[in-house]
């Protein structure tokens, strides 16, 4: 099935550049430009408008796009249920994730079942816990990789833990430590997400009465690396969001705790076949674990 002109808008919206977007499609600039044009003579509205950073939707954009992505998942299922009879897997997996997922599990999943279906695609989102909920639940993504505690009101498939680590410079004292125990945050300054980005930290710190000195709130995790590192304190983070090229030393907690990441997603008997497929295989993955 060809792009449609409404594909091609998605692009652009999504990577906010007509150069991008032609490239994503395989199309000329021109065409890309062309075709936006001629989506917005047709509605006799104004879509996108140029900024520094650079295209962005205008207010009337911005409530057309949910019917553009409406259009454009039903485009997408139907190609998957022409290749299904067929006998054929295909179509297009939109995926949110944490970054620290994005980068550590998510790429050696995507190879090994494109090793199994070689002709479904993905587009990767990379987002906090909040953004990857909106994207679910406005049909952005299929599904999202994040730490499920919080998400009872989506369905959620637990497929491993992530054990929270203390992350301390690694030239420091507490280095040579077996275990961290918890209760020692009460004397240490601390450099954490903020509440926003980390509930799960601040949900173990309420439990324990750990009342630390957050001394840095940060957006990102590799930031609390880098700034425990210097010695500037020390993080509680999971250990998937560590990084071996930074001096710091993970050391486990007593008590063990850990967030159960898994894939959320409104219904999976409602999901593409692609995307059914994609969950199997990630069951079957960590079920042998």
């Amino acid at each position: 099935m060809r792009i449609s002109k409404y594909q091609i808008l998605l692009k652009i919206v999504e990577s906010g550049s007509i150069k991008k977007a032609a490239e994503a499609v395989g199309y000329t600039q021109s065409a890309v430009s062309q075709t936006l044009k001629s989506i917005e003579d047709e509605f006799g509205i104004q879509l996108l408008i140029r900024k520094r950073s650079g295209l962005s939707l205008t207010t009337e954009g911005e409530q057309i796009m949910p019917y553009i992505r409406s259009i454009c998942n039903t485009e997408n299922y139907l190609q998957q249920k022409i290749d299904s009879l067929k006998g054929i897997y295909s179509g297009t997996i939109s995926i949110g994730a944490y970054h620290s997922v994005a980068a550590t599990i998510l790429p050696a999943m995507i190879r090994e079942f494109n090793d199994l279906y070689p002709n479904i695609r993905f587009n990767i989102y990379e987002g906090d816990l909040f953004s990857i909920e909106e994207w679910i639940n406005e049909g952005k993504i299929d599904f999202g990789f994040v730490a499920l505690d919080e998400l009872s009101h989506l369905q959620c498939i637990p497929l491993l833990d992530d054990p929270m680590v203390a992350i301390v410079p690694s030239t420091s004292e507490d280095a040579s430590l077996e275990v961290f125990n918890i209760e020692d945050f009460n004397d240490s300054s601390l450099v954490t997400l903020t509440e926003h980005r980390d509930r799960e930290l601040y949900k173990i710190f309420r439990a324990n009465n750990i009342s630390a000195q957050v001394r840095y709130e940060v957006e990102e995790y590799e930031t609390i690396l880098g700034m425990v590192e210097n010695e500037l304190g020390i993080g509680f983070i999971p250990l998937m969001a560590v990084r071996e090229n930074y001096r710091v030393t993970a050391i486990p907690t007593e008590p063990h705790y850990s967030r159960s990441i898994g894939i959320a997603l409104k219904d999976l008997g409602r999901a593409s076949r692609a995307v059914k497929a994609f969950v199997d295989y990630s069951e079957k993955k960590y079920q042998l674990r």
